[in-house]
């Protein structure tokens, strides 16, 4: 990240998908270890950060051993 990056930014939404989370359908630490310590270094510099994922079902049906394909809305919301 440079350091010019987001100057004046007092203010960021990061959204990050599932996929981004997910390496071969089991979380990715290292993916999630990466984005923490971006996030933490941009608190540092004084930038509010709100994280938002959409990977709650993902994460749920790895928990739960399913696979994502085409599962049925109330399966989805049970993953979440």
């Amino acid at each position: 990240m440079t350091e010019n990056l987001f100057a004046g930014t007092k203010r960021l939404l990061v959204k990050i998908g599932t996929n981004a989370l997910l390496k071969d359908n089991a979380p990715d630490r290292r993916a999630m270890k990466d984005l923490a310590c971006s996030l933490s270094t941009l608190r540092r510099r004084g930038i509010q950060c709100a994280l938002v994922s959409s990977g709650a079902i993902g994460f749920g049906c790895e928990r739960l051993s399913l696979t994502r394909g085409a599962l049925s809305l109330q399966l989805q919301q049970a993953c979440a």
